[in-house]
């Protein structure tokens, strides 16, 4: 949790052209003596306000968070890390009791020639699980976490019967514009202005339906959040103040069964899964890494209202990029789980058995 919110603040620093440069456990404050103490990042920019900072720092800033994680990790003193580093990692004791997970995470970003960004190492298997949301319980978190789930597919499930192609095309385009480090990511800031730029967005509006995309509260949106985050937007009416996810969860609700022709709030599966299968659904099952088939597997001959929202918070997101797992921290990775991710914004993962951090 610590780790993850570190590589959240970096997340939104980055996007804003600013690194810290010299990022050690001095720079990291907590907010209370307690174990769910809120991280705060200190002396952002300083180095680059003394003219002595880098031009482009998120190596360096990864690689010090790939050092802070080490430390905590092993129960070392940050310093005695950085004086024998090799031997820390290659110290199979010290391992034995932390998941491959965690050393395969520091590995990645001590690695000389690491190509990882921040949003990339918020989406690694190690940190996928964690949910960012201060103030909230961790059942309270999780609940929260798959009702946003729910409003992301039910709105990926709109996307081709209520977008135009070319607005999908010309959301994609802009959306790669503005990944200017290629990750496939962008940080929430940027996937706002990326909204208001379209004609009949609202500022509120582009908030609320970025807030309820993200759905973890990393601040890093997909292609396929951003096309949800898109529909959303232009659902909210003018003077929007409200940001409860149940409230959008309404409007989706009964867009959805308007959209596939209901009158007595049951939808045939098949008639769903053929209408997604267009020109707009193919965008996002090529660059969105979505996919339909998957999505309606929850749900079987017929989706009826009355349980539409709990089908699809059952599922956790499969069929999307955004599945969360059942278990602790994890499930199933691919050989290089940092190759898959980066062609593709990163693949649902199998349910695995808990794993010790």
């Amino acid at each position: 949790m610590y780790v993850a919110q570190v590589l959240a603040s970096l997340v939104h620093c980055h996007s804003c052209g600013v690194f810290h440069d010299e990022l050690r456990a001095r720079s990291v404050l907590l907010t209370s003596r307690e174990a769910n103490a809120r991280v705060l990042l200190g002396d952002v920019g300083l180095l680059a306000a003394l003219g002595r900072g880098c031009k482009d720092g998120r190596a360096g800033d990864l690689r010090g968070v790939g050092m802070l994680s080490l430390a905590m990790l092993l129960g070392l003193a940050p310093g005695k890390v950085e004086e024998d580093l090799n031997s820390h990692l290659l110290n199979g004791e010290l391992w034995s009791a932390r998941s491959r997970e965690a050393f395969d995470f520091v590995q990645t970003l001590l690695a000389e020639d690491v190509e990882c960004t921040a949003p990339l190492a918020l989406s690694h298997p190690w940190l996928r699980n964690v949910l960012l949301r201060p103030g909230l319980a961790d059942d309270l978190a999780r609940e929260d976490a798959l009702r946003r789930l729910a409003c992301y597919q039910a709105a990926l499930l709109l996307v081709p019967v209520e977008m135009a192609h070319r607005d999908l095309e010309r959301l994609l385009k802009d959306f790669q514009r503005m990944d200017q480090d290629g990750d496939a990511l962008l940080a929430s800031r940027l996937a706002m202005q990326l909204l208001l730029a379209r004609r009949g967005a609202t500022k509120r509006g582009s908030e609320v339906a970025v807030g309820v995309c993200d759905v973890r509260g990393c601040g890093t949106v997909d292609f396929s959040a951003m096309a949800a985050a898109a529909l959303m937007a232009d659902l909210l009416p003018d003077g929007f103040m409200k940001q409860r996810v149940d409230d959008m969860w309404s409007a989706l609700q009964q867009l959805f069964f308007e959209a596939y022709g209901s009158d007595d709030g049951m939808v045939d599966r098949s008639v769903v899964l053929e209408k997604v299968s267009n020109s707009v659904g193919g965008l996002l099952e090529k660059y969105g890494d979505v996919e339909f088939e998957e999505i309606l597997g929850s749900f079987d001959d017929d989706i009826y209202q009355e349980s539409f929202q709990s089908r699809l918070m059952d599922s956790a997101g499969h069929g999307t990029p955004m599945a969360l797992f059942e278990w602790g921290f994890l499930a199933e990775e691919p050989d290089s789980w940092f190759a898959s991710l980066y062609r593709s914004c990163g693949q649902p993962m199998r349910r695995r058995e808990a794993v010790r951090c």
